[in-house]
């Protein structure tokens, strides 16, 4: 049975919310894709960019990005 907020003790309200909040917080910080795979042929790719990136290559700017994109 559910108890109401106004009849509960200040101990009792802040064990609630403290439940709460970690709950919401668990929600929000957990990443949805842990466990997942990668594809390999995705793998791949991001190894490769992180290996030029490392390199100090960079992909295309901004501006021309939003150019070929009408932005």
């Amino acid at each position: 049975m559910a108890m109401a907020l106004t009849d509960m003790t200040k101990q009792e309200f802040e064990e609630f919310f403290s439940d709460l909040l970690e709950r919401k917080l668990l929600e929000l910080l957990v990443d949805p894709d842990k466990g997942l795979l990668l594809q390999e042929r995705l793998q791949e790719r991001l190894l490769r960019q992180q290996k030029t990136t490392a390199q100090g290559q960079r992909g295309r700017s901004f501006e021309d990005v939003a150019a070929q994109l009408g932005l």
